[in-house]
């Protein structure tokens, strides 16, 4: 019995140091999770900035039209439907363009719930130096994911922790 008893030792001190292993890699696949996050919740919130730049240009653009419509209306070469028009899908515009300023204030909360700040928190975001990305070299992507993936290392953990736990059994017999 102290032989086997020696055994169940030294195993679950094997089990201890795999579930060590297994905390450290479950902290980087948690870590990962984070970042990845934050690079959602980051280009978000420059994707809404992006989309009310463009909505603000394009009420500018159907100000200028409207004013041509108008022009046009009073000299007598434009039905006024045709103003009308315009002007209907101004004030579409100008609809859209409140919706995508809410959206920001959602994103902006969701950015800093992320990060943990206060979702009132005022956010200024600045990728103008992140448009010019570094490309990667995709040709051994699958056997670098294969290695590196902390999913596949935890599933790997978990195998070799139940072996651990079957001898561990054994010994009891």
């Amino acid at each position: 019995q102290p032989l086997y008893a020696g055994g169940k030792i030294i195993t679950a001190n094997k089990m201890a140091n795999v579930g060590v292993e297994m905390a450290g890699m479950s902290y980087n696949l948690k870590y990962s999770e984070v970042i990845e996050l934050t690079d959602k919740a980051f280009w978000s919130v420059a994707m809404v900035e992006a989309n009310i730049n463009l909505a603000e240009k394009y009420i500018e653009m159907l100000d200028e039209t409207e004013e041509l419509m108008t022009s046009m209306y009073e000299l007598g070469l434009q039905p006024a439907s045709e103003k009308l028009k315009v002007t209907v899908q101004k004030n579409e515009a100008e609809l859209q363009l409140m919706v995508i300023r809410n959206n920001l204030k959602i994103a902006k909360m969701n950015l800093n719930q992320v990060l943990g700040h206060s979702l009132n928190e005022p956010v200024i975001i600045s990728y103008d130096s992140l448009l010019s990305p570094n490309l990667i070299d995709f040709s051994e992507g699958v056997n670098m994911a294969l290695v590196n993936r902390n999913e596949l290392k935890l599933l790997k953990k978990q195998v070799t922790l139940s072996e651990l736990d079957k001898r561990m059994i054994q010994g009891d017999y």
